[in-house]
């Protein structure tokens, strides 16, 4: 049996016209559940979500903590991580993915306690590195509240280059993660991975838990169909 995707995914379905699905006969082989896919955008593997009308491009996803988030200005610029596990697609390849046109966002959560929520927002972009890949979002709707509004406008701080508006700190170092920071953050979900405690240092979304820390999270886009 192949190692779960923790992302809930249904079967294949239609997806964008700029992505297509590798078939294959036997997903598990790939340690993937047989709902899961594999997609292949701009040569490089990425993982599609089929639930909620398919199409989403995962470009988070967080489960156990084997991989660290606590990573530098190219690291995040590149991405880093496994796709069968714990990744981050890469700030390059979500500015040249959200430049192509209209997108939306949805943001998955379940805690230690089996519950889970989600946000979505209508609109989602981010500029390229000569903007700090800063954020642009809105249009939320969903079940685990809107912490991501108030970082709309902002630019990506790391833990070596610090583009937040606080005037004392690196709040990537302070929080130990890479975000779009004010001073600091009411969510953090590349923050540290710190299992099923308070800490607003780990994976918070204070909409939904407050300062507690998630067991599994994704973000993922979709062209908007609207």
């Amino acid at each position: 049996m192949g190692k779960q995707l923790n992302v809930y995914l249904a079967s294949c379905q239609l997806v964008d016209t700029d992505l297509y699905c590798l078939q294959t006969a036997n997903i598990t082989e790939v340690e993937f559940t047989k709902s899961t896919l594999l997609v292949a955008l701009d040569l490089r593997l990425t993982v599609i979500w089929r639930r909620d009308g398919g199409g989403w491009t995962v470009f988070q996803h967080r489960q156990d903590g084997k991989v660290d988030f606590f990573k530098g200005w190219e690291e995040y610029a590149n991405g880093f991580g496994n796709l069968k596990t714990e990744f981050w697609l890469g700030n390059d390849k979500l500015y040249q993915i959200t430049s192509r046109g209209q997108y939306e966002l949805r943001v998955n959560l379940e805690d230690f306690n089996s519950d889970r929520a989600y946000a979505k927002y209508s609109s989602f972009y981010i500029g390229d590195r000569s903007t700090n890949y800063k954020l642009k979002v809105k249009g939320y709707s969903g079940t685990a509240g809107d912490s991501l509004t108030p970082h709309n406008n902002l630019a990506f701080t790391t833990k070596d280059k610090d583009n937040d508006s606080h005037s004392s700190a690196n709040c990537a170092k302070h929080s130990r993660g890479a975000w779009w920071y004010y001073a600091c953050h009411v969510s953090n979900l590349n923050g540290l991975y710190v299992g099923n405690k308070k800490d607003n240092n780990g994976m918070r979304w204070k909409q939904w838990k407050g300062s507690q820390s998630m067991k599994t999270t994704s973000m993922m886009i979709r062209r908007n169909r609207l």
